[in-house]
């Protein structure tokens, strides 16, 4: 459990560059489809747990904090990991028959089409 109070500002110093691990292409969708410099503190927190560890996870935070782009980056980056790619798949890749890989339950439809959006974005 992490609480964080008292932050004065709403990004941090650093980008999702300093994580070293993320592909190149999704440095750049970040920075150009998102124009996300640099982290928000949810992020900053979120980001290095969730690409490390496989654990569940709640985040809640307030209304553009960065939620979505916290969960979602280490999701596709794990993915993309694991072989996961739409436009060539092979046998040891993630396959539909593999079943659920990921469930993130957000409370309402317009989240749930927000992050579908976000996951879209990041996949381009």
């Amino acid at each position: 459990h992490v609480k964080v109070s008292g932050k004065s500002s709403v990004f941090c110093e650093q980008g999702f560059e300093t994580f070293g691990k993320l592909h190149p292409r999704m440095l750049d969708c970040l920075k150009n489809k998102f124009k996300a410099r640099k982290m928000t503190p949810v992020q900053d927190l979120v980001c290095p747990y969730l690409l490390s560890s496989s654990n569940d996870v709640v985040i809640r935070a307030p209304t553009g904090s960065g939620k979505t782009l916290a969960y979602c980056v280490p999701l596709i980056h794990k993915l993309q990991a694991k072989g996961f790619n739409p436009a060539h798949l092979d046998e040891n890749a993630v396959q539909r028959t593999d079943g659920p890989i990921v469930l993130a339950l957000l409370p309402t439809r317009e989240l749930a089409i927000q992050t579908y959006q976000v996951v879209e974005k990041l996949l381009q």
